[in-house]
């Protein structure tokens, strides 16, 4: 540790742990962040799509939609025309992606609540949940290769 001023040993570990939960707490911000930003982008790519704004706005479409957010929202720098193309590309591929993941899903849960024991997934803990996500995406996975 760092020289810190008190030097008391229950003191350096109260610090020690105040550090820790500091650096968790910036982890989790960023997480959440980098969530809403993802929800934004699919949000974005939804819009663009179900306006068919291509065809409403012309080829110039994705140039003028950057250029004006980036006019509307100052100092943004990720909302590039490319980026702002992604945008539709990211909400056309994993909308059909999680169309057939919530199915599956669906059907698993279904099926492992008839094996196992009626919990809701959020109050299945530890090595359980590992499992259930374990068997659950092995299932997506030969969902996708059946129905691809």
């Amino acid at each position: 540790m760092k020289n810190i001023t008190i030097t008391d040993k229950s003191y350096t570990e109260w610090i020690s742990q105040l550090s820790q939960r500091y650096k968790k707490s910036q982890i989790r911000a960023a997480v959440k962040v980098n969530s809403e930003m993802l929800k934004f982008y699919w949000e974005l790519g939804k819009d663009i799509v179900e306006r068919q704004a291509e065809n409403q706005y012309g080829k110039s479409f994705y140039a003028n939609l950057s250029r004006d957010l980036q006019k509307m929202i100052l100092g943004v720098s990720g909302l590039t025309e490319n980026n702002v193309r992604y945008t539709k590309r990211l909400y056309e591929l994993y909308s059909q992606v999680n169309a057939n993941f919530q199915q599956v899903a669906e059907d698993f849960i279904t099926s492992f609540q008839k094996e196992f024991v009626q919990l809701p997934v959020g109050q299945i803990e530890g090595d359980t949940n590992s499992i259930v996500q374990q068997k659950l995406l092995k299932e997506y996975c030969e969902y996708i290769k059946e129905n691809s």
